[in-house]
Formats: C-alpha cells, sequence, structure tokens
C-alpha cells in the first residue's frame, strides 16, 4: 500500500498564508472507500513557514460528497511542505 499521492500545483498561483491551494491528481486515489480520478481536482490550505509552502488538505469534495482526509503534501525531498528557498526573503525585500 502506497502512502504517496502524486499531485501538481494546478496553474501560477499567488499564494498568501491562508489561501487555498488548488492541486491536480496525478494519479487515482481511494477516499473513504469512493475512488476519486486522476486529474480531479483537490483543495488544500496555505501556511509559510521557514522557506516552505505547508498545505494540509482537510475535506475532499468529489460530485455530491464531501470526503474527510487528514492530508499534508509532501515534497520530492521526502519532508513536508513545497521547498521555496529565498521566498520569504524576496516578500520582505518588496515590502521595504
Amino acid at each position: 500500500m502506497r502512502n504517496a499521492i502524486p499531485t501538481v500545483v494546478y496553474q501560477d498561483q499567488t499564494i498568501v498564508d491562508g489561501s487555498t491551494v488548488k492541486l491536480r491528481l496525478l494519479s487515482d486515489i481511494n477516499v473513504q472507500g469512493k475512488v476519486i480520478p486522476k486529474n480531479s481536482f483537490v483543495y488544500g490550505t496555505a501556511r509559510l513557514s521557514n522557506e516552505r509552502l505547508d498545505i494540509s488538505i482537510a475535506n475532499i469534495r468529489y460530485k455530491n460528497d464531501i470526503l474527510s482526509s487528514n492530508l499534508s503534501i509532501y515534497d520530492q525531498d521526502g519532508l513536508e511542505g513545497i521547498a521555496m528557498p529565498g521566498a520569504m526573503a524576496q516578500d520582505a525585500t518588496k515590502m521595504c
């Protein structure tokens, strides 16, 4: 049984702390006995922390169902969140 679900961030999005991130599934997944097909969209909440973008997915809507989940995003390095080196520093310099 695998515990990783391949996804991609769908299109360019401007992300701020607490915003919604749209993701596209790259394979079918099974949530609460329902198969959610590849290319479906799921949505998570963003948190910016330590040059990483943490995304948590609390619910998945599929057709007329809201399915509870407790999913987090992990990057290719195996660490939680998407690595965004220098992103915080760039934002800080824009504010000055």
